[in-house]
Parts: structure tokens; sequence; C-alpha cells
């Protein structure tokens, strides 16, 4: 629920839709949390949901640049859509059903049993053989997921599952602030959407006064 299906998912849409659109269908992950989290008795105050349509308008900003509707695919977009789905579900079922269970040790289940599902589509599937940089590369990029992933449960745990999620509007944000050495002065639009990120994750993570409890 949490790695292997939605990242088959996310891998099938990225293949057909663009990057921009890939990165707008991803982002509705926190918003899909809210939503199951709403559905199963927690109560989110109109902060919090100003705070995830503001992020998720800012997401948009950051790649409406990139968006080619003309290449869009109904079934890679709906695939996108899911593996954000089961991301969030997976997500609202750590903080409910595992919240004794320590962070790397959910991590590590969840990276044991994606291996154990995906090893014989691996070793079936007629591929060409990878050079050393690909391997390499996955082999990199396997240690950069680990200690995000398990900080990420830690923070499931810690702050719950809605706020967990938010972390999910970070990482456009944070890939505009890596290109930056490349690409030089971000523009209006991506200053825009930053802004928007910040301000609206920091609103979703705001504790409610009382009388915004009593309204929503």
């Amino acid at each position: 629920m949490q790695a292997a299906a939605p990242l088959i998912l996310l891998t099938i849409g990225q293949q057909h839709l663009s990057a921009g659109l890939a990165g707008i269908l991803s982002a509705t992950q926190p918003i899909f949390v809210a939503v199951l989290s709403g559905l199963l008795g927690e109560p989110l105050s109109r902060r919090h949901w100003a705070g995830l349509l503001a992020a998720f308008t800012g997401v948009a900003l950051l790649f409406i640049g990139d968006l080619h509707l003309s290449a869009t695919d109904t079934l890679a977009a709906a695939a996108v859509l899911g593996s954000a789905f089961l991301f969030a579900s997976g997500t609202v079922y750590i903080g409910r059903a595992l919240p004794d269970v320590p962070a790397p040790a959910t991590a590590g289940a969840a990276m044991s049993i994606t291996t154990l599902v995906m090893l014989p589509i691996a070793l079936t599937t007629d591929t060409p053989h990878p050079t050393p940089g690909p391997i390499a590369a996955l082999v990199a990029l396997g240690f950069l997921n680990a200690g995000p992933l398990a900080l990420f449960y830690w923070l499931i745990h810690y702050s719950g599952a809605t706020h967990a999620a938010l972390a999910w509007y970070i990482a456009p944000a944070a890939a505009v602030l890596y290109d930056l050495p490349i690409h030089g002065t971000p523009t209006v639009q991506e200053i825009t959407g930053l802004a928007l990120i910040l301000t609206g994750v920091a609103a979703a993570t705001t504790e409610p006064s009382p009388r915004e409890q009593t309204r929503s």
C-alpha cells in the first residue's frame, strides 16, 4: 500500500505524462490524507483545509509551465492519482494501526515486502543488461530513500498523518531551490508558488484556536 503498488503506478504514469502534470497530480496526496482522516473521524479545521489548498495551488504554479496537455493520457493520469491515493492510504494506516512500531522497523518492513513483491517481476522481465552507471545510481537512490522514509514514518507517529503528509509539498519547493545553480534566479511565478507552499504548510500545521475548532 505504501511502496510497491503506488511506486509501480507512479512510474507507469510518468512514462506517459509531462513532468508538470505528474507533479500536480502527485501533490493530491495530502488532500487524500485529509479526506480519509476526516472520514475516519479526525476533526480538521478550516485553517487546515485553507493551508492544503494554498499549498496545492503553489505546487500548480511551480509546474504549470511544464504542462503539456496534448500528451496527456487518461489512464496514465489515473495511475498517478491512484498512486497518490495509495500513498495517502498507507500514511493514514501507519498512523492509526502501527502507532507503537518504531519508524525504522516500519520503513524496513515496507521496503522488504516491496523487494519480495518486485523480485519475481524483475527476474522474469526481459530488460537490457544495465551498465555500471545506472546500477550505481540505483544503489545510491536506495540509500538516499531509506533515511527520509524512516524520518517520514517517525513524523507520522509524532505529529499524525495529516501533518506528516504535508511534507509532500516541500519536495517540489526543494526541487526549485536545488535547480537555482543550474537555471539561476527563479521566476516570479516560481517565487509565488514557493510562498504559497510555505504559507499553506504553515497554516495547515498551526493548531486551531478553540473558536476555530468550534466552527469546524
